[in-house]
């Protein structure tokens, strides 16, 4: 396996819908867009920021119930 191949693979694995501080919207809420809040750090005056199933950050941990 290339560099190249492990990078792409460890990057897609660290995305938010395998996130721990993902709080998913409830099912009512258009569940398939795969929308978020991202928990990781406390909310500002606006609230907790949107993250999308696919976005990514460096402060990823692994959820292992989400796999």
């Amino acid at each position: 396996m290339s560099e190249k191949e492990i990078s792409k693979n460890i990057i897609s694995e660290k995305k938010c819908k395998t996130c721990l501080w993902l709080a998913a919207t409830p099912k009512d809420v258009k569940p398939a867009i795969g929308i978020g809040w991202c928990h990781r750090h406390a909310p500002t005056m606006n609230g907790y920021p949107i993250a999308f199933a696919d976005d990514w950050c460096g402060d990823h941990k692994l959820n292992k119930e989400a796999l």
